[in-house]
């Protein structure tokens, strides 16, 4: 009997309560915002000088609007980078069993049986301008639909996390090209 393989992995995984918050205040500085567009929609879109839109700013939205907005704006570029830290990536060991795919970690383990998954999809991840990351995302998906995403700790073992992909019965493996958004939700 051969020893099972195994890989160092990172797994994405979120600080329930304050990610949730983050999450949620988000999206309500996101609707104002919005909202605050729908306003300034009339000047924006029409024809108009950047003077007539300056004035119908100034005369036609209230004061306090105004400075909601601003927070609005501020506290966007305060809580996206803080909501995107509050997911963090935790190191794992993602270990191929007989009957089984284990992730074990700190306060970390998920047992995937080998007969429950159905596609394995692994994307080479690109930055902003499309140029390769060298880091390796995979995403796990179960009959169930419930995905278990994570990246390769080291990238040159992503040719051989494949190969011992690939020898998974009845598995699909797909690649893809943009971030898949994914994450680990424990079994309540």
């Amino acid at each position: 009997m051969e020893t099972p393989k195994e890989f160092e992995i990172l797994i994405r995984q979120k600080i329930p309560i304050v990610s949730s918050f983050l999450y949620g205040l988000m999206i309500f500085l996101f609707v104002f915002l919005f909202i605050f567009y729908v306003v300034m929609y009339p000047a924006t879109n029409s024809k108009s000088s950047s003077e007539m839109q300056t004035a119908y700013y100034i005369l036609i939205v209230p004061n306090s609007f105004k400075v909601l907005s601003s927070f609005s704006f501020i506290g966007l570029l305060i809580v996206v980078p803080l909501y995107y830290r509050s997911r963090l990536h935790k190191p794992a060991i993602l270990l191929f069993e007989e009957k089984s795919v284990l992730i074990t970690g700190k306060k970390i383990s998920i047992d995937i049986p080998k007969r429950h998954i159905k596609t394995v999809y692994c994307n080479d991840l690109k930055n902003a301008f499309g140029e390769p990351k060298e880091k390796l995302q995979v995403v796990i998906r179960q009959n169930t639909h419930k995905n278990t995403t994570f990246r390769l700790k080291h990238y040159e073992q992503g040719g051989e996390l494949i190969d011992v992909l690939s020898t998974l019965e009845n598995v699909e493996i797909v690649g893809y090209q943009n971030e898949m958004l994914g994450d680990h939700q424990e079994d309540e």
